[in-house]
């Protein structure tokens, strides 16, 4: 069966743009549907993330809050928290609803910063050239992507 062949428009939508939820513990969702970037990140104020892709769920682990990261050099931080997170928490909750809404169970990468399943969080973030958008009146990734998921509902939806 083809992975994408029997997939709804969200779906497909995560295949193309993940999903980025960042958290500020494991049991308090901060903010939904992030941009794919370092600048996000930072600016997200937390540790925790956890990124929604449709193959690949990951839950990552910034060293410190990112944005501590650029003006705090000192090694001495704490969590305040177990990493990884225990599954009785929010965040797995997330994670098992996810992998519930899919045909494919997604596999499960937990992971921080430094490590290989750290590299595997980190190569889904994208960079956009918020200069060329704002000079050429262009999109932005995410906005472009948003913009054919509403076709295709449209599209669908008039058939």
């Amino acid at each position: 069966m083809n992975l994408y062949g029997s997939s709804g428009v969200g779906s497909l939508v995560t295949a193309v743009y993940p999903r980025l939820h960042a958290y500020m513990d494991p049991d308090q969702l901060k903010a939904s549907d992030l941009p794919l970037s370092w600048k996000a990140l930072m600016a997200s104020e937390c540790h925790l993330f956890l990124l929604e892709a449709r193959t690949s769920i990951c839950i990552y682990l910034a060293d410190r809050p990112l944005a501590e990261a650029a003006d705090d050099t000192s090694p001495e931080h704490t969590l305040g928290f177990a990493f990884p997170p225990a599954r009785d928490t929010a965040i797995w909750q997330h994670v098992e609803t996810i992998r519930r809404q899919e045909f494919n169970q997604p596999r499960v990468v937990v992971g921080h910063a430094g490590t290989d399943e750290g590299t595997f969080f980190e190569a889904h973030l994208i960079e956009d050239d918020q200069s060329a958008i704002d000079s050429e009146g262009g999109f932005s990734l995410g906005q472009f992507l948003e913009f054919q998921a509403q076709q295709v509902t449209r599209y669908i939806e008039g058939l």
